[in-house]
């Protein structure tokens, strides 16, 4: 793979190596390069879209976009007012030993554009690699709520059964991440959130998804259960699985 097809040119023309990328995708689909491939080939591109702020910024810049995404209403906001949103999002941040989610927005970002260049896209994976690393990390129900909510805007006061009877099948984050996110909230084990995620409909793979990172870094996910999913999975899919497993567990 030429190391030009994954350059990254930001805004300043400030050229970037962003070798290391290929480092990651090659962990995650050493075993099938023809997926690979195509993602190596298309970075050039989706990276180019992306703000530098979002790899270089520090963490209390990320908090003011995180809260107002909009970079029209950014530009309004005093700095009084970047300031309170700062505080208020960095004392959130603080986990319970005193030190910061720090940066957590921007490796997520990192991760993800490659496939989710969307503003929107990029904000529903933060907002659940935030819930994961909360849930992750001792937090309660609550705080993951609040943090949610402040950092990202989403709206998780409903509940499953108001969201039921208008929900339908819809593949853009601000219509998903929230409702996964507000199974999670209602649930009582892992399994509960798994079946409150896929009451809902929709798209309800994706739905699950979602819902089953967090509840697994909350609750754990019952030995029971992991084995029967994986004597369902194709000896491929199971082996790509346990790589990821592997790879994780080296880091």
């Amino acid at each position: 793979m030429d190391k030009e097809t994954i350059i990254i040119a930001s805004e300043d023309v400030e050229i970037i190596d962003a070798s290391e990328y290929k480092e990651e995708l090659s962990e995650h689909f050493g075993r099938v390069p023809e997926v690979a491939k195509p993602l190596l080939k298309g970075a050039k591109t989706v990276f180019s879209q992306i703000e530098k702020s979002l790899y270089t910024a520090p963490a209390f810049i990320n908090a003011v976009k995180a809260a107002v995404p909009d970079v029209t209403l950014q530009a309004m906001l005093t700095d009084e007012q970047k300031q309170q949103i700062t505080k208020g999002a960095l004392k959130l941040m603080t986990k319970k030993d005193g030190s910061l989610m720090a940066n957590l927005i921007n490796p997520e970002t990192k991760k993800i554009v490659a496939t989710h260049n969307h503003p929107e896209g990029i904000k529903g994976t933060q907002a659940t690699a935030a819930a994961i690393f909360l849930a992750r990390t001792g937090h309660s129900k609550p705080e993951i709520k609040q943090y949610v909510e402040q950092t990202f805007g989403y709206d998780l006061n409903r509940t499953c059964d108001e969201i039921r009877p208008t929900y339908h099948h819809v593949e853009t984050c601000q219509e998903t991440v929230p409702e996964a996110i507000i199974a999670f909230l209602e649930s009582v084990s892992f399994e509960d959130a798994l079946r409150n995620a896929v009451s809902l409909g929709g798209d309800s793979d994706t739905l699950a998804c979602i819902t089953g990172g967090i509840a697994e870094a909350f609750y754990g996910m019952p030995q029971e259960l992991r084995d029967e999913t994986l004597k369902r999975l194709p000896e491929d899919i199971r082996e790509g699985y346990e790589l990821f497993r592997w790879n994780i567990g080296q880091r």
